[in-house]
């Protein structure tokens, strides 16, 4: 997937109670909110009284002093709270030098040429021993601004990253004790993915219609986490604009129809898929594809191939639920499929369903790569994360709240995602994370329409091409 991007934010589940909200960020701002209020509140009080202090008492009203002496120091920003602290090292003039002197300011040097020395009452700058003449007084030389106040400001900065060291580490020893929030976290996200009634074999054998109302991707919850390509991105933004085909668009139906399309499900049933039953739905949406597609797209292929540790063949038509067992070889499915449509013509999509990661990563994203070599697109959707519901709960339970952007460490449900996601890169595919076990079905749809999207921009873009390198005769 060449200049992969996130289109979708890391969306979590959405958990009750209402409204629903991005807990990560509101856990943040809460932490956040608590240090300033109430735990740096000493501290950044303290702080305030004593730059006031500094830039009246001793600059007075003279800017110019005022200039000089912020020259000396530094903002930093913690919880984007400011504290003024000295800086380590500062440029100075003899002038600036004996100007803050006069003023009752020390300095440490760290130049060990210069010195000043006071000679009846007055400060003489000294250069290797010797006075330093007046009209050299514009030199510069490396030094620290030293007061008392200096080191109370930084003083307060150290207890201010004391404070909130403190409160880093106690977030991470509440992890273990916060046990029963984990708990209710857990049950609301397991509960928010498995909302779906339990199909049965009558569901089965009367599989209703896909709702074609609008594509996934242009659905207000937060319901899935899309990891897509640029192109994909763009395409999306085309079709929304009525600039490409869409199955949502009745009256680009004939254009889509007017080419063969050839899809293959690749559905997995490894041992893990028995849990909560989300065999069974991922059966019924294979069973409603089967029943909705035709509808759309009357001259298209579309073939199931359910698979564990090898293919297990194709299905075109659900009389039964597919027992699952088994591991997930990725790398087996995806030659068998490859296969298959290496002897056809039209438009060529692969959308693989899976719970589980492939038994060999290297070996998965290596035959991936024979996707795009195929002219095949290939997208897949991972779904029902049972054995991760817990690392998920950590994932939404934010271990480090007080910690924002890249100082965060990765949690162990990311890191689980991101394997999945090399698997994408590798076949230049494209990739959704489902969040909501229930919207399946509209997922496969909207992953399909994407494809076709792309289907007809890499068609104009070779028709463009093509008309560009043929001579015309005038």
């Amino acid at each position: 997937m060449k200049n992969s991007t996130i289109y979708a934010s890391p969306a979590p589940p959405q958990l009750d109670p209402r409204p629903h909200a991005d807990l990560r960020a509101q856990t943040r701002q809460l932490a956040g909110e608590h240090l300033r209020n109430v735990e740096l509140a000493p501290a950044i009080h303290r702080s305030q009284e004593l730059q006031n202090s500094l830039l009246t008492e001793y600059a007075g009203d003279s800017p110019e002093n005022i200039e000089l002496l912020k020259k000396c120091l530094q903002e930093v920003s913690i919880m984007g709270i400011n504290f003024l602290i000295p800086k380590r090292r500062v440029l100075l003039s003899v002038h600036e030098i004996l100007r803050l002197s006069n003023l009752g300011f020390r300095f440490g040097k760290l130049d060990p040429d210069f010195e000043i020395h006071l000679q009846q009452g007055r400060r003489i700058p000294f250069f290797r021993g010797e006075p330093l003449p007046k009209q050299n007084w514009e030199q510069k030389f490396a030094c620290v601004l030293k007061h008392e106040i200096c080191l109370e400001l930084l003083q307060e900065y150290r207890s201010a990253l004391e404070t909130i060291n403190q409160q880093r580490q106690q977030t991470l020893e509440s992890k273990n004790k916060n046990s029963s929030l984990n708990k209710e976290l857990r049950q609301q996200a397991e509960e928010n993915m498995f909302q779906f009634k339990v199909p049965t074999k009558f569901d089965l054998l009367d599989p209703p219609l896909i709702p074609m109302e609008e594509s996934l991707f242009a659905h207000d919850q937060q319901v899935m986490e899309a990891t897509l390509s640029n192109v994909a991105k763009k395409v999306l933004e085309m079709q929304n604009q009525g600039e490409l085909p869409s199955l949502f668009q009745e009256t680009t139906l004939p254009e889509i129809q007017s080419v063969p399309h050839h899809v293959m499900i690749l559905l997995d049933m490894s041992a893990s898929t028995f849990e909560k039953e989300i065999f069974k739905l991922s059966n019924l949406v294979c069973a409603e594809l089967l029943r909705t597609l035709p509808a759309y797209l009357p001259d298209s292929t579309l073939s199931i191939l359910p698979y564990s540790d090898g293919a297990q063949g194709i299905m075109n038509n659900f009389q039964n639920f597919i027992a699952p067992g088994g591991t997930t070889a990725y790398d087996a499915i995806f030659s068998f499929s490859q296969q298959l449509l290496g002897k056809t013509e039209g438009h060529r999509v692969v959308i693989h369903l899976s719970d589980g990661l492939p038994n060999s990563l290297e070996d998965a994203c290596q035959q991936a790569k024979q996707f795009p070599t195929l002219n095949i697109h290939y997208g897949q959707i991972i779904f029902g994360h049972t054995k991760r519901v817990g690392d998920l709960a950590d994932y939404l339970f934010v271990d480090a709240a007080t910690t924002s952007g890249q100082d965060r460490d990765f949690t162990r449900f990311e890191k689980y995602v991101s394997h999945f996601t090399d698997v994408a890169l590798a076949s230049q595919g494209e990739q959704i994370i489902l969040w909501v076990m229930q919207h399946l079905d509209e997922a496969v749809i909207a992953m399909l329409d994407l494809f076709i999207g792309q289907y007809f921009l890499q068609q104009a873009s070779s028709e463009t091409t093509h008309s560009e390198d043929t001579p015309t005769s005038l």
